[in-house]
């Protein structure tokens, strides 16, 4: 019996650090995504001011 209290405690912790891993890659994944629209948008910024100041 204690055995298999044990594999399932080895379980419940590997399901656990793959959730957590996957999270983890989630969060990376839409710090990237906001960093590139941020980068847009200056470059958007940064064109309409030149554009505006050199008429």
């Amino acid at each position: 019996m204690h055995d298999d209290e044990q594999i399932k405690v080895n379980e419940t912790q590997n399901e656990a650090k793959y959730v957590q891993q996957h999270l983890a890659n989630e969060r990376t994944f839409l710090a990237w995504i906001r960093t590139s629209i941020a980068i847009m948008g200056v470059g958007f910024v940064t064109t309409s001011l030149y554009f505006e100041l050199r008429r």
